[in-house]
Formats: C-alpha cells, structure tokens, sequence
C-alpha cells in the first residue's frame, strides 16, 4: 500500500494538467543539512491545521502494553503462533485496506 494514496492522485492529475514535465523527487525529512526543512515543516503543519479542511487520517489507537519500541515489520513470519494486540488500525481507503500497528503479548516469544 502507497502512504498518502488520495494526496499521490491529486498530484497525478495536477501534474497531467501542466503541459509539461514533472519530476517528483523523494528526499529525506528532518535532514539537518537542509536550511528550508524547518520552513517546510511549518508550512506543512500549517496547511493540514486548517479550519476548512478535513483530517487526513483517521486513526484509532489504543494505549500499548509494553515499553519497547515497535519496529515496521519486525515480526517475521516463521511458523509461530503469537499472540497479538493491536495497538493502532487506520484504513487505507483507495488500497481498501487496513493498516495495523501491533505489540507481541505471548510471554515465549522472542519478539
């Protein structure tokens, strides 16, 4: 699933519109070397804080458990039987899909 799927496709139909071409590059946030990161940050906040606009996402999310840190895809799949909580679902809406973040309450496992 792509993040920001409805974001992608206004992009895409805007830059179909511009009778030019339109090159997208992907650069790391919060580089520290980049003087503009903390303007973009700002505007950006600003922009999504809107009092016309509607959430980006919806989320629901429940307290966690444990204290460790969760890792994107840290739990591989091996055969194991675990036991799950999901700690966060929110819905892709044009992937229709849900996306999980979960914690590992089985006691034996080594995750």
């Amino acid at each position: 699933p792509v993040d920001n799927a409805v974001l992608w496709k206004v992009l895409v139909k805007a830059a179909a519109r511009v009778l030019k071409r339109v090159d997208v590059e992907w650069h790391r946030g919060h580089a520290k070397l980049n003087p503009y990161n903390a303007m973009a940050d700002k505007l950006a906040k600003e922009s999504a804080n809107g009092p016309l606009l509607e959430p980006l996402k919806v989320a629901r999310v429940r307290r966690e458990i444990t204290d460790k840190a969760t890792e994107a895809g840290s739990i591989k799949p091996e055969g194991q039987i675990l036991t799950l909580r999901v700690i966060q679902e929110e819905l892709l809406p044009i992937q229709h899909v849900y996306k999980y973040k979960c914690e590992v309450t089985s006691m034996e496992s080594p995750y």
